[in-house]
């Protein structure tokens, strides 16, 4: 799981420790990222917890000072892990997914704001699908795929 964040002015910044929870109270630190003077940074969890996990930063400073950034949960289900990838080249994303069952499956698409913008209802077999959508229309920017059922989500950059 991608996790990004954006810095305001790094003036004293020394670094972020990106912390991750499974109860939302004991955190552990994931990993360090020094500050770079960047306005986005990004970090792959690649080993999320079954369920609901909790993110923070700790912000140090170079004076040994920190504070924390809000918590923000993520619902993750390991029974339900999906690939995202682009094809820029026809504007399409596709997205591989495995259902234990037939089912439906709604996917939203939301733009860094928030807003959605694009919602597809998709028929699922059992066993693995490949489904294709057409983002040719979507402007350049960052989205974030939402599938419904499982709660799972994804970030996908179109350049």
């Amino acid at each position: 799981m991608e996790l990004q964040w954006s810095a305001g002015e790094e003036i004293n910044t020394a670094g972020y420790e990106v912390q991750r929870s499974t109860d939302g109270v004991h955190f552990t630190n994931m990993t360090t990222v020094a500050a770079q003077r960047l306005s986005h940074y990004a970090t792959t969890d690649n080993h999320p917890a079954n369920g609901m996990d909790y993110y923070r930063l700790r912000v140090s400073d170079n004076d040994g000072s920190a504070t924390y950034s809000q918590i923000v949960s993520v619902k993750f289900n390991t029974a339900s892990r999906f690939s995202v990838y682009p094809n820029l080249l026809y504007g399409k994303l596709t997205i591989d997914m495995v259902s234990s069952r037939e089912e439906k499956e709604t996917v939203r698409i939301y733009d860094a704001g928030g807003r959605e913008v694009r919602v597809e209802n998709i028929g699922l077999s059992e066993g693995a699908n490949t489904i294709q959508l057409d983002l040719s229309l979507l402007h350049k920017r960052t989205y974030f795929i939402r599938l419904e059922r499982t709660g799972s989500v994804a970030t996908i950059s179109k350049q």
